[in-house]
């Protein structure tokens, strides 16, 4: 079987355990590997936990040698792995300024393709950038231009906070 354990010691791990210890053949290793590594279910977990799954079945020497080989060259987890050093950028806030009022500074953007309702498809989203960060959100069409976008700041903001700067 080519393990580094005497045979009364594997007869113990077999009895004592109630695991089927898996023979020297590198492909049925990797195939039970695999079983437990692959599936959609499984959903590729890393070393330690795939040890504990494997373990809990099956045993062999250098299990866990092998396990981590497997899971180390697994290029999903690979591709997926988040690494620790590898940290968010920072935030930048936008800080208020003093002595000012609401919608001095904004910011205009679109939520665009969006179902129709109402005969809209999409909002038309205004945050103020200095004192309050409110926003207001107001129904549009996908086709609008700088003259409708003007008429709905007319309509809808302008009337409350004036114009801003």
């Amino acid at each position: 079987m080519g393990s580094t354990l005497p045979a009364h010691e594997i007869r113990k791990v077999l009895v004592e355990r109630h695991k089927l210890v898996v023979v020297d053949n590198t492909a049925l290793r990797r195939g039970v590997i695999s079983l437990y590594h692959n599936l959609k279910t499984a959903g590729h977990p890393g070393i330690m936990k795939m040890i504990w799954l494997v373990s809990q079945d099956f045993w062999w020497p250098d299990m866990k040698l092998d396990i981590s080989a497997y899971v180390q060259g697994c290029a999903t987890c690979q591709a997926n792995k988040k690494f620790p050093g590898n940290l968010k950028p920072p935030l930048f806030p936008i800080k208020t300024k003093e002595n000012t009022l609401p919608f001095e500074t904004i910011t205009l953007d679109f939520i665009t393709k969006l179902p129709e309702s109402d005969g809209y498809n999409t909002i038309l989203t205004i945050v103020d950038h200095n004192c309050s960060k409110a926003a207001f959100f107001i129904p549009c069409k996908e086709m609008i231009d700088a003259k409708g976008v003007a008429a709905l700041l007319t309509k809808t903001l302008f009337p409350h906070y004036g114009l801003p700067r």
